[in-house]
């Protein structure tokens, strides 16, 4: 079992909640704030995936 493979699919599964959280907020209001919020997240989710590739 490669745990440094299953550890990246599970940062991906929550970063992936962190975003769409972020995506809710930033529906629900538009500040400057939840705007970097979401751009993080989208950032953080986008690094994950990366990992993952690696770990193919």
């Amino acid at each position: 079992m490669n745990y440094y493979r299953w550890g990246s699919w599970l940062f991906l599964l929550g970063s992936s909640f962190f975003t769409f959280d972020a995506i809710g907020l930033t529906l629900e209001e538009l500040t400057f704030s939840s705007s970097f919020y979401l751009i993080g997240c989208i950032l953080f989710t986008l690094g994950c995936i990366c990992f993952i590739l690696d770990a193919q």
